[in-house]
């Protein structure tokens, strides 16, 4: 998609491809369902179901997303982009992070319900000498991880900061049982702020969350200056925490 188009799922479609955005102006609406049924893990058509890069004023609702092949929606370099009213029913593997926000700003998600076995939602630095993340607003909506964090601030940290995170009037309906010690590189937490390389990160606020606790180990809030354990998905080695 390119600047000034639409893609509209009709209800009762479903479309198996993916979705490649680069431009201003561009709108993912419909009723209808995006789904990843025809690829193998890591091989669809597309990087991610979903990827923008370099957009401006950038909408994606009332969309249903299923069975991805890598990460289920993902933002590069963007500026302005509204999520609301999106559905996604993952945790057919690991690596199908709901939603990566990597060196975004003026992001807003609200109303939505994502399930996927990995990270619900991911905000990244991927991009050395691009922009900061910052002013994401996530509110009123359900998540459930089954292996991975609810949140996970951090762990690729190639953006000058982080800054005005906020996530409020969300329901967890279901935390990951895979527990590791917290001092486990990739331990699990509702929420995990990791920042590495040197990256400043502030201004995070977390409101009236509710977590369904049903009695296994859970971290409910690490944060943690960083190195990585390898390189990361960006190639690179952090040799300072953050």
């Amino acid at each position: 998609l390119k600047s000034g188009q639409t893609l509209y799922l009709a209800e009762g479609a479903i479309v198996n491809a993916g979705v490649h955005i680069e431009g201003d102006n561009v709108t993912v609406c419909g009723g209808g369902i995006l789904t990843g049924d025809d690829y193998k893990r890591w091989d669809g058509p597309t990087g991610c179901v979903i990827e923008g890069k370099h957009c401006k004023n950038l909408n994606i609702k009332d969309i249903v997303l299923t069975n991805p092949w890598w990460w289920c929606i993902a933002i590069w370099d963007s500026d302005g982009v509204d999520i609301d009213n999106v559905k996604i029913c993952g945790s057919c593997m690991i690596n199908d992070d709901a939603l990566d926000i990597c060196n975004s700003r003026n992001v807003k998600v609200s109303n939505c319900f994502m399930r996927v076995q990995d990270d619900i939602i991911a905000v990244k630095g991927m991009r050395s000498g691009s922009l900061p993340s910052e002013h994401i607003l996530i509110e009123n909506c359900q998540f459930w991880s089954d292996m991975a964090n609810i949140w996970r601030i951090g762990y690729e940290c190639d953006a000058p900061y982080f800054k005005d995170i906020v996530s409020r009037n969300i329901d967890v309906i279901h935390y990951s049982r895979n527990y590791r010690d917290p001092d486990d590189y990739w331990a699990n937490a509702v929420v995990w702020l990791q920042p590495s390389g040197g990256i400043h990160l502030s201004d995070v606020l977390f409101e009236n969350i509710d977590v369904n606790a049903d009695g296994y180990n859970i971290i409910m809030l690490e944060a943690k200056s960083c190195l990585t354990a390898g390189p990361s998905s960006a190639g690179k080695h952090y040799p300072v925490g953050g």
